[in-house]
């Protein structure tokens, strides 16, 4: 659910940076943008649907040119480390939940 959410959340950052030449501006609310934490943009958890989430979404770094989303994870997965994805499609996961994201080309499938 959680790298369904990133992808999809990627993609409303492209949508809003083609609608505003910039990334920044994506996060807090319509009325009052910020550049990180919680999305105006997108959904701020995951799973999408259903009842139960298990992860909160947030853009960790943003700048005119690049960004990083996080999904944390909570409830029934806080064990499982946090995901994050960046302007070039890089995944990092922090596995062990040591704070160390490890990195690469589809670092989510497969061990990094």
């Amino acid at each position: 659910a959680a790298k369904s959410a990133l992808s999809g959340f990627a993609s409303a950052m492209e949508r809003h940076a083609t609608e505003n030449n910039s990334y920044l501006g994506a996060a807090g609310t319509s009325g009052s943008p910020a550049n990180t934490g919680s999305p105006w943009i997108f959904s701020t958890e995951a799973p999408l649907e259903g009842g139960a989430k298990y992860y909160d979404l947030t853009i960790s770094a943003a700048t005119q040119s690049t960004y990083t989303l996080r999904a944390t994870p909570k409830g029934a997965q806080v064990d499982d480390g946090m995901l994050e994805l960046d302007h070039t499609g890089a995944q990092r996961w922090d596995r062990d939940n040591s704070a160390t994201f490890d990195g690469g080309e589809n670092c989510w499938e497969k061990s990094c």
